[in-house]
């Protein structure tokens, strides 16, 4: 059954909605889009993370077999903030030989130097490489990652 278009009527409601700007409250309405704002403003905070950087970005050394070879890398912050937890450890090895690398920072904030020395005492001639992670909790990402190179000659 359809009513007649008389009988809808217009309905009224003295009741605004609080956020509406003709509100009878209009403090709360512009303390709710401050709110918001602020709330927005919060959380799309733009300021630089850190960043792990290695110079150079990979190494190679070298090393007669059953000697030894070192050098280091300079770990630098290519971002914002600080790097002041800065950690490091050898991560995997190549297939072939493992536990012939040791890593040492000098400190544990950027800038500073990662030692690298490789072992190779019990290698034979060859090409092997290793994974060194380094991180930070503060840095974007966390951890970055230097292969490290070793050639063995007789």
């Amino acid at each position: 059954m359809m009513l007649p278009t008389s009988a809808l009527g217009r309905v009224r409601s003295d009741r605004r909605h609080p956020l509406s700007p003709r509100s009878r409250h209009p403090r709360t309405w512009v303390a709710t889009i401050g709110a918001v704002l602020l709330a927005v403003s919060a959380c799309s905070s733009t300021s630089p993370k850190a960043k792990i950087a290695f110079t150079p970005s990979s190494i190679t050394l070298s090393a007669v077999a059953g000697g030894s070879a070192s050098g280091s890398v300079s770990i630098t912050n290519s971002g914002g903030g600080t790097l002041d937890g800065l950690g490091a450890a050898v991560g995997a090895y190549s297939t072939g030989a493992s536990g012939w690398l040791t890593v040492n920072l000098a400190t544990g904030t950027a800038p500073t130097a990662l030692n690298l020395v490789a072992d190779a005492t019990n290698l034979t001639a060859g090409s092997y490489s290793a994974v060194v992670n380094v991180s930070d909790a503060t840095a974007s990402p966390p951890t970055e990652t230097l292969t490290v190179n070793l050639t063995v000659t007789q």
